[in-house]
């Protein structure tokens, strides 16, 4: 009997292996090393380079906005980026990710607003907004439907998302008065 049950796991381990099943990432973070291998990455992604700046539950996952680096003519370009991953089986799989084109600067902090949104996947509605400012305390954003999200700012990064898609969002950063102090629409 023994026997037969060390037969029937070599037999399903060996399924396993040859269906080319990898194991996921264990934690969220740990999938921010794995993201070329499930989502398409921007060219110069060192995986190595990325650290996390914030992150917020949303749509059954999570969003983390994270900084990394490329080495972009022979110097470190600091880029910020989100990525979106959902837990599957024993870890958590990569479902998208968007990386700002604007370069950070030396010390990975922008000189002004900077944002961007990010999708979720074919199987996962959800829009985020994520981004940084040296200025402000706080974002106001406004979504499409109406509805209005007054978001902190944590040193100096901040994300929202909402299990919808949307193709459209405009914000305020604000400062410690509620005044506005710089606008940007996404579109």
């Amino acid at each position: 009997m023994l026997t037969r049950r060390v037969v029937t796991y070599v037999q399903c381990l060996a399924l396993v292996v040859a269906a080319g099943c990898q194991a996921m990432p264990a934690t969220p973070e740990e999938a921010l090393t794995h993201l070329p291998e499930y989502v398409p990455t921007p060219a110069g992604y060192r995986p190595e380079t990325a650290s996390i700046a914030s992150t917020v539950d949303a749509a059954g996952g999570k969003v983390i906005v994270y900084q990394w680096l490329m080495d972009d003519s022979g110097h470190n370009a600091c880029h910020l980026a989100a990525a979106y991953v959902t837990p599957e089986g024993m870890g958590w799989k990569p479902q998208s990710t968007y990386s700002l084109v604007e370069a950070l600067d030396e010390q990975c902090e922008s000189e002004s607003l900077i944002v961007g949104a990010l999708t979720g996947s074919e199987t996962s509605a959800l829009t985020a907004v994520f981004g940084m400012s040296p200025h402000g305390v706080a974002v106001r954003l406004t979504w499409p439907d109406g509805q209005v999200q007054v978001v902190a700012l944590t040193n100096g990064v901040f994300v929202q998302a909402r299990p919808e898609v949307f193709t459209a969002c405009d914000l305020e950063l604000l400062d410690e008065f509620g005044n506005v102090i710089e606008r940007e629409s996404l579109t």
